[in-house]
């Protein structure tokens, strides 16, 4: 996200805004505005992620901003365009005998199947006929919902004028947060669990408040979303609707 702010001298005011794939916000280690040309030429590579950006013209000279993008959960970027993709048998580029008969991919967080199975793995079985060409290479491609996740872990700031006089949070505290959250989320608060972890931050200054700790469980039924899809509802309540969630911050999903 960008915002540019023309000045008198040809000039623009150039800022830049990093949000995860939760809509949190990201840390950007850039001086707030940089200086770009009239036009605020700027853009993205697609093979590093490398920032760009246009510096005003002199003397008929130019010269490029570059800045290196944070990696959101980098730690779970195993070159997948997948983050919740640890590792295949064959690895990336490897190489596959004609005679295999399956197909690994192991998932950071345990997953379910339709069928209802669930696991860490999942093995595709495979045709004779699939590699039949020597020396060719095959692309795998997962549809949506080949999987979902089956529960996982968060973590969300809760607004610090609500947080007062709450830390540490009561049970009864943390159960009605507990029954509003499922609300938000479109999702049964039995699938939602609560607990006495949290970690307080900015203590001492008038926006002190707490991250705490939600565990989301599998579906239910098959009308309910996985647990990843009730993170999505969550951050979009807290970014339209008056929540108790930080939406600066929402709710971000833990690895593992």
């Amino acid at each position: 996200m960008n915002a540019k702010i023309s000045l008198l001298n040809g000039s623009t005011e150039y800022y830049l805004y990093a949000y995860g794939a939760n809509d949190n916000k990201i840390s950007v280690d850039l001086p707030q505005p940089m200086i770009a040309n009239t036009f605020a030429a700027s853009g993205i590579t697609n093979n590093n992620n490398t920032f760009l950006l246009a510096q005003p013209e002199s003397n008929n000279s130019w010269t490029l901003l570059t800045y290196q993008l944070p990696k959101v959960f980098g730690d779970l970027d195993h070159g997948y365009n997948n983050f919740h993709v640890n590792t295949t048998s064959p690895s990336i580029n490897g190489v596959i005998s004609q005679a295999a008969t399956n197909i690994n991919i192991t998932f950071h967080d345990i997953i379910y199947l339709s069928e209802g199975e669930d696991g860490l793995t999942v093995t595709v079985p495979l045709n004779a006929s699939t590699f039949s060409q020597p020396g060719k290479q095959y692309s795998i491609y997962m549809e949506y919902d080949f999987v979902k996740t089956a529960a996982i872990t968060g973590m969300y700031r809760m607004k610090s004028d609500l947080a007062k006089d709450k830390i540490p949070p009561p049970a009864d505290f943390l159960d009605k947060c507990r029954r509003k959250i499922a609300r938000w989320g479109r999702f049964k608060s039995s699938r939602l669990g609560l607990h006495p972890r949290y970690q307080i931050v900015d203590a001492g200054t008038h926006s002190e408040t707490m991250l705490i700790a939600v565990d989301i469980g599998p579906p239910e039924s098959e009308d309910d979303i996985d647990a990843l899809g009730t993170i999505h509802y969550l951050n979009i309540a807290a970014s339209i609707m008056d929540t108790d969630i930080d939406p600066n911050y929402g709710v971000v999903p833990l690895p593992g």
